[in-house]
């Protein structure tokens, strides 16, 4: 498959994705001060529920992490169907919610070395299987042109199998890291 178009689909989706991070980080900067104020008050946010127990075997809490990364990857491919809609906005979604993520953390006191030290191990091949999954259906438009053009042919479709599920590989990888790796990083980190 050429390079070219695999190049300017990478470069789209690493856009779309670092715009939602950085809008992301820019939206905690007004609820970060309002935490500053709360935490100056001495008012305290309500207990929030843990979403699962701390004790969850690694293989399980790996084999959840891979179905909701899959689901996600899965949403960036239908753009292949949606002339690049569904992957569009999952990429600016996954940005922003990340971005959020770590200026939340920072914000409230989390060293940026701790930060990422408890997220690019994992994120490096999650983040290359999205970025990869994104220029996959960026393609969209460009087949569903050449569908009604007349000028379709399998030979585009079929040429992403073989990336797509390099994608898969990635997100399993990211998962065992996350699971193995991270979590107890995380649970080190905070006394748990």
């Amino acid at each position: 498959m050429e390079s070219k178009p695999w190049t300017m689909g990478l470069v789209a989706a690493t856009l779309i994705w670092g715009t939602g991070a950085v809008a992301g980080v820019a939206a905690t900067v007004q609820p970060m001060s309002t935490l500053v104020a709360a935490a100056e008050t001495g008012a305290r946010p309500e207990r929030v529920p843990e979403a699962r127990r701390r004790d969850e075997p690694p293989a399980r809490l790996c084999i959840g992490i891979f179905g909701r990364n899959l689901a996600v990857y899965l949403w960036l491919l239908c753009g292949l169907v949606s002339c690049g809609l569904t992957t569009l906005g999952v990429l600016a979604f996954n940005g922003v919610a990340l971005g959020q993520i770590a200026g939340f953390a920072v914000g409230a006191g989390m060293a940026m070395q701790h930060f990422a030290l408890l997220t690019l191990p994992h994120l490096i091949p999650e983040l290359g299987a999205f970025l990869l999954a994104g220029a996959i259906g960026l393609r969209g438009p460009a087949l569903l042109s050449a569908w009604f053009e007349g000028t379709f042919s399998r030979a585009p479709l079929a040429g992403v199998l073989r990336p797509a599920g390099y994608g898969v590989v990635m997100i399993a990888i990211a998962a065992v890291i996350e699971a193995y790796v991270t979590v107890p990083m995380a649970q080190a980190g905070t006394g748990s």
